[in-house]
């Protein structure tokens, strides 16, 4: 289905048993994904590199409005028209290791290796604590 994606007409949608489509007529590639469970998403849908790409913008409601989402949309259209791809730099950017995980990286690669055992036990009880938080 295409028409102008609105805040009406994103909620007159209604869930089916499979994930249900709203493609925008004015901007290609940006759409509304329905849930069966009724979760509305904003995604723009891409080709590049002669691979389609789809890449979520997010929920409608809880993170964006449609016409929030709208901008976001066009934000992200500039950034392939230049060359970008941004599903590779959002892949790219979950893919970096978190604090936690270097500091257990450092715990078994060089604090049980170099420290002496009792400010090892010091610095994975610190370590420990600061990966909880």
């Amino acid at each position: 289905m295409r028409e102008k994606i609105t805040k009406r007409t994103v909620e007159a949608i209604e869930p089916s048993v499979r994930d249900a489509f709203l493609w925008d007529s004015e901007i290609p590639g940006f759409g509304c994904k329905v849930t069966p469970k009724g979760g509305r998403i904003y995604l723009l849908q891409y080709s590049q590199g002669g691979r389609d790409h789809r890449v979520t913008i997010g929920r409608h409601g809880v993170e964006f409005t449609a016409e929030q989402a709208r901008n976001e949309a066009r934000r992200l259209r500039g950034l392939i028209a230049s060359g970008e791809n941004p599903a590779q730099v959002r892949s790219h950017e979950r893919s970096v290791p978190t604090i936690a995980a270097l500091g257990e990286r450092y715990l078994e690669e060089y604090a049980g290796l170099h420290k002496k055992p009792r400010l090892w036990l010091k610095t994975s009880a610190t370590c420990k604590i600061t990966s909880s938080r």
